[in-house]
């Protein structure tokens, strides 16, 4: 088994000090170290990174820059299983540069060093455990393989809200589906950030204090806690790389 890269952070996130009156971070807060983590990433996703998207761009018109130069490879109702696909589905498919594009060949255009993907709320992730995370899995093998140095970060499925669930989409069957991903990211040695936490009521379903329809999609407050979450898992990783550093004798 290769070593596991497994990264759960289940730190709280307790916003820093000092809010703005909108309640985000002061602008002249001091996290470019960190957000240029992310300088060389792209994150694909669905709709719900596609508010990410949104939220980032309005934060930066506002002079509050996050993420460094992430960018975004995703769309509405995009599923893990068009993912999963060496070609392009007839459904939702990515686009780059006006064009259709498989996942693999956007991330190559894109010259991404590292990929963030959330995929899964569209295709109910959990009704059908065994299928979905195979088709995770060739996800990450399609993507390494065509992308050698790349790295790779699967983001667990965001929380859906109790009063949005339905027959096939459910808070248990996203929880069954995190915890396979989890296992799956640690045979495979790959990264697992763990968002869904940090989302959660104390009754384990989307905060509605972060949710702006009662579903799954986020609104600002919830947008701005994933984003610390990614900011604390850039300085871990950044801290691992400068020991790793030290240790081999590197400036």
């Amino acid at each position: 088994m290769k070593t596991c890269l497994l990264i759960t952070l289940m730190i709280c996130l307790a916003l820093p000090g000092g809010m703005a009156a909108d309640g985000l971070p002061p602008a002249g807060e001091d996290t470019a170290l960190t957000d240029a983590y992310f300088d060389d990433a792209v994150f694909v996703g669905d709709s719900v990174l596609k508010q990410l998207a949104r939220y980032r761009m309005e934060q930066q018109q506002r002079g509050r820059p996050l993420l460094g130069e992430a960018r975004f490879l995703s769309a509405a109702k995009y599923t893990l299983y068009a993912a999963s696909l060496n070609g392009t589905t007839k459904k939702v498919r990515l686009r780059f540069q006006g064009r259709d594009v498989t996942l693999v060949e956007g991330l190559r255009l894109m010259e991404a060093g590292k990929v963030f993907v959330m995929l899964g709320l569209n295709d109910h992730a959990g009704n059908r455990l065994e299928v979905d995370i195979a088709r995770y899995g060739r996800t990450i093998d399609n993507v390494r393989e065509a992308l050698p140095g790349i790295t790779f970060v699967a983001l667990s499925i965001t929380p859906v809200a109790r009063s949005g669930q339905s027959k096939t989409l459910t808070q248990r069957n996203l929880d069954a589906f995190n915890q396979a991903l989890e296992a799956l990211c640690q045979e495979k040695g790959v990264a697992f950030l763990n968002l869904a936490p940090h989302l959660k009521d104390d009754r384990g379903y989307l905060n509605l204090d972060y949710s702006n329809d009662k579903w799954v999609h986020l609104n600002d407050k919830g947008l701005q806690t994933v984003v610390e979450a990614l900011r604390s898992f850039a300085r871990e990783q950044q801290a691992q790389a400068a020991v790793q550093a030290q240790e081999d004798g590197r400036p």
